[in-house]
């Protein structure tokens, strides 16, 4: 008796949504996620690498509940990636005696100077100028009862834009400066890294 052969029948292809929706494309999604946000983050807004270690942690978390089988193999190579990452010094400054002794200069000259503004709260309101140069720890040297108003610098160096804050803290020679003395707003206190301008 001769046996028949059977034929499978071809197996046919996911569409995109098909797989979108599927516990595989679900995974993809997840890794692609974890993984590739914080290097975005990373290198656009050079952002501590200590801050990656969350979302790693999540990623590894989606993996095992998913499959434990790749969990092995992504928990080494993440912590080879990343563990050296939490050796590194952070980019930003920190605080030392001459910092130190510019916050209290700083502080100083706003007191005596905000002595004579008058009831407006804008009068007792410095504008910062955010990626001027300044690092935004001298903000601690703003006296108590003065507000604080982060403003981009390209806003404030535009003339078109107006400033209502009375106080201006920005970088040596930028565009934000130029425009302060251009518009005669008068300096309050310059130190190494800053310098601070009352409106006129």
């Amino acid at each position: 008796m001769a046996s028949s052969a059977t034929v499978s029948a071809p197996k046919k292809r996911k569409s995109f949504s098909e797989y979108f929706h599927s516990m595989r494309g679900q995974q993809l999604i997840v890794t692609l996620v974890f993984l590739f946000v914080p290097l975005v983050l990373l290198f656009m807004y050079n952002i501590d690498p200590r801050h990656m270690m969350l979302l790693a942690i999540l990623l590894l978390g989606a993996v095992v509940v998913e499959d434990a089988a790749p969990a092995a193999v992504w928990l080494p190579v993440l912590v080879v990636l990343l563990l050296p990452m939490n050796f590194q010094r952070g980019s930003l400054p920190e605080k030392n005696a001459e910092m130190a002794a510019q916050m209290q200069t700083v502080e100083a000259a706003l007191t005596a100077s905000v002595q004579d503004a008058g009831a407006d709260p804008w009068d007792h309101t410095l504008a910062y100028a955010y990626d001027d140069g300044v690092f935004h720890g001298y903000l601690y040297a703003v006296p108590d009862g003065m507000g604080i108003e982060f403003d981009k610098n390209s806003y404030l160096w535009d003339a078109e834009n107006p400033i209502y804050s009375r106080y201006v803290m920005c970088g040596h020679g930028s565009r934000v400066a130029a425009r302060l003395l251009a518009e005669n707003w008068q300096q309050v206190v310059s130190t190494e890294d800053l310098v601070i301008y009352k409106r006129p």
